[in-house]
């Protein structure tokens, strides 16, 4: 039996997309099927199931406090925010 290792090399890298936005893209890595690629741009994070899913957590969590910090007036000053021309 002839095994033709550039098939099984092509379907072992190939990608599903599970989800896309303008900024983002997640896909899933069909070789092993349990590595999750986050592509940023020209950046490509891989996680495994648990892992996205304690960025998620963890990031829901800064959206959630920075929603109750502008809330609470607490952001009053944003050190990135350039004043207008002509005044320090």
């Amino acid at each position: 039996m002839k095994i033709n290792f550039k098939f099984i090399f092509a379907m072992s890298q190939r990608r599903r997309p599970l989800a896309e936005s303008a900024f983002c893209r997640v896909d899933r890595h069909c070789g092993c099927g349990r590595v999750l690629e986050v592509h940023l741009g020209a950046l490509t994070l891989r996680f495994d199931r648990g892992s996205l899913r304690a960025l998620q957590r963890t990031l829901t969590d800064a959206l959630e406090a920075l929603d109750r910090e502008v809330e609470e007036g607490a952001l009053l000053l944003d050190v990135h925010h350039a004043p207008p021309r002509g005044q320090a």
